[in-house]
C-alpha cells in the first residue's frame, strides 16, 4: 500500500473548496455523495492532511490537479462553473476564513518562535546568574583565607 504524503490542513481546505466550486455544492455531504464516500471521509481527509485524488480523478471526468490546488479553472470546464449568487457567495466567505486560519497560523508560528527564543534568553540569564553566584561565593571564600590569621 503506497503512503500518502501529508500536506497542509489549509491546502486540503483549499482542495475541497475548489472541489466544492466546480461540482457546484454547498457542503461537505453533497461533496462526499458526489465522491461516492462517506461525509466522515472528508472531514478524515481535512484532519489527516491527506487527500485521495485518485478517487478524484476517477469520479470527476476532466478534472485537474493543477486546479484542485490551485483553483484556476481550465477553459474546458468553464461552462460547468457556477454563476449562481449564494454559491458564490458561501465561496467567497470560505475562501476568506481559510486565508485569515493561514494568517492565524503564521501568527502562531512566529509567536512560538518569539517564545522559544526568550526561553533561550532566561535560561542563559539563569546560568550567567548562577554562575557569578558560585563565582561571589568563591570570592568571599577567598578573602576569608587570606584575612584569617590564627593567633
Amino acid at each position: 500500500m503506497k503512503k500518502e504524503s501529508k500536506l497542509p490542513k489549509t491546502l486540503v481546505n483549499a482542495i475541497i473548496l475548489n472541489l466544492k466550486i466546480l461540482l457546484k455544492v454547498k457542503n461537505d455531504s453533497e461533496l462526499a455523495e458526489i465522491l461516492g464516500v462517506s461525509q466522515q471521509n472528508i472531514s478524515f481527509w481535512r484532519t489527516s492532511g491527506t487527500v485521495n485524488f485518485t478517487l478524484i480523478l476517477e469520479k470527476i471526468e476532466d478534472i485537474s490537479i493543477d486546479y484542485l490546488l490551485t483553483g484556476i479553472l481550465p477553459a474546458k470546464l468553464s461552462e460547468r462553473f457556477s454563476d449562481d449568487k449564494e454559491t458564490n457567495k458561501i465561496i467567497m466567505l470560505e475562501k476568506s476564513f481559510l486565508k485569515r486560519i493561514e494568517f492565524y497560523e503564521e501568527e502562531v508560528k512566529k509567536q512560538r518562535i518569539q517564545i522559544e527564543m526568550l526561553k533561550e534568553m532566561i535560561m542563559s540569564k539563569k546560568d550567567f546568574l548562577k554562575d557569578s553566584k558560585e563565582d561571589s561565593n568563591y570570592s568571599a571564600v577567598a578573602e576569608t583565607k587570606d584575612t584569617y590569621s590564627p593567633r
